[in-house]
């Protein structure tokens, strides 16, 4: 169902933000608050994502398979 997607999907994204903010030392909270127009807050959110892109896609498949 589109609540159990959803639910997933919030899942999957608080667990990328651990991930980062582990990389710099932040909590996940104190990741998402980061100010990307400040440049100090900037290069702590770059470089919590260098090597570790989030690349999910909530588009439907274009062919089953693969």
């Amino acid at each position: 169902s589109y609540e159990i997607f959803i639910q997933i999907l919030d899942e999957l994204n608080a667990a990328y933000n651990r991930i980062y903010g582990e990389r710099v030392g932040l909590t996940d909270e104190e990741f998402r608050k980061l100010n990307r127009n400040d440049p100090k807050e900037k290069e702590l959110y770059d470089r919590a994502r260098s090597g570790i892109p989030k690349a999910i896609s909530i588009a439907e498949p274009s062919s089953q398979g693969g």
